[in-house]
């Protein structure tokens, strides 16, 4: 059957997808909004969501992981996790942008 999720059509019948699971303060599991349909993916690519998605979908900063390429950190202003190209790394840490 087709899922939906505040009025927004996540996943049809027979449709592959990258599920994110969360879990509410009572302890219930629930599916998270931030599930994705994997039909865009390439497989042999690598599969890694975004860094503030997953913190905003409840996993803490010490859990989440960049791409392979990428180097993670944290934004000095908000201490949001971001993934950055590690070229990038000490110019930001210099400007203060992350820690």
């Amino acid at each position: 059957s087709t899922q939906h999720f505040d009025n927004e059509v996540i996943l049809s019948q027979d449709q592959e997808a990258i599920f994110m699971i969360n879990q509410k303060p009572d302890k219930s599991w629930f599916i998270s909004p931030y599930t994705t349909s994997s039909k865009n993916q390439n497989p042999d690519s690598e599969f890694v969501m975004a860094p503030l998605k997953l913190y905003n979908a409840g996993i803490s900063a010490e859990d989440i992981h960049c791409k392979s390429h990428l180097k993670f950190a944290i934004k000095s202003i908000n201490q949001y996790p971001v993934c950055v190209k590690p070229e990038s790394y000490p110019k930001l840490i210099e400007r203060g942008w992350i820690k």
